[in-house]
């Protein structure tokens, strides 16, 4: 919301929140509270939307505008297909990152089983939050406000734990990667799998971004393409091939780059399927450079 500078001037605001610190956050700069309800957001609403039915009992349900819900869908749509459309688009070199977060939305994501995503990364991230979308309440993990590194492993194995007969997916960022992928061991042993989708662009291109833009360098930003498919399997206990020519897949290590791309939604249904058998697996996936977010404020 661009810390409410998108926010007529005119509009009555309304907070509501636990917090009387968090109540008048980021206010009075580009805007000012109507009214401040200090209570918990889903309590109040709740009985806000009890007392409204109340009051207008000639309605069954008390409705916002249909028109301004059509228009919002219409908004909606309409930026889904600028994303598809931009995710068609190739380099000519590694892969266009909206390709791999559309794929999985779309052909990755089984809406016949029960998924939870898990975010832990900057960019790659970032760029998932517009494309993928929760099948249901509490699917949906990252670390917050904070935007904490290092969340992922952790978070997977917790969600796996509490709702065994889910897809577990961790959308990682290269860099972030690091921070957990020791628990693809933990994993293993107690057959509490996730699935590691990695944004590898070898750089902390969000931090990169702002630095280059500020400094004029991109010092300590770049990474190298390391093969974090194998760095997961190996922590799994797979008994990795040393050839070149032979494909990991079976271990749950898959490597995605511009000359396989397309048998990236076969390396999906695949990995589900390890997942089914208590594997956890890994699919890499060489995303090039995008400025699809260019103008986001992460520093």
């Amino acid at each position: 919301m661009d810390y409410g500078r998108v926010l007529n001037r005119n509009a009555k605001v309304v907070i509501i929140n636990r917090d009387k610190k968090q109540l008048y956050l980021n206010s009075d700069i580009f805007w000012r509270p109507y009214l401040a309800i200090r209570g918990d957001v889903g309590t109040t609403l709740k009985e806000l939307a009890t007392n409204l039915n109340d009051r207008f009992p000639c309605m069954s349900d008390f409705r916002c505008p249909t028109d301004w819900v059509s228009e919002l869908l219409a908004r909606e749509h309409h930026r889904d297909e600028e994303i598809r459309q931009n995710s068609l688009a190739q380099p000519g070199q590694r892969i266009n990152p909206l390709t791999v977060l559309w794929l999985l939305e779309h052909n990755g994501l089984n809406d016949e089983e029960e998924n939870i995503i898990v975010a832990d990364g900057g960019d790659f991230v970032g760029s998932a939050a517009y494309i993928l979308r929760p099948r249901g309440p509490l699917s949906w993990l990252d670390p917050g406000p904070f935007g904490t590194l290092g969340v992922g492993g952790g978070f997977a194995l917790g969600a796996k734990l509490c709702r065994p007969q889910a897809n577990v997916w961790v959308i990682y960022g290269d860099g972030s990667s690091a921070y957990s992928l020791a628990e693809w061991d933990t994993m293993a042993r107690h057959k509490a799998p996730a699935i590691g989708v990695i944004g590898n662009d070898a750089c902390w291109s969000q931090i990169a971004r702002d630095q280059l833009g500020l400094f004029g360098s991109n010092v300590a930003c770049s990474l190298r393409s390391t093969k974090y498919e194998l760095v997961g399997a190996a922590y799994a206990g797979a008994n990795l091939t040393n050839d070149p020519c032979k494909s990991n897949s079976d271990c749950g290590a898959f490597s995605v780059t511009e000359k396989n791309v397309n048998n990236f939604t076969d390396y999906l249904t695949q990995a589900r399927e390890l997942s089914f058998k208590g594997l956890p697996s890994i699919i890499n996936c060489h995303i090039a450079a995008s400025g699809f977010r260019d103008g986001s404020i992460s520093l």
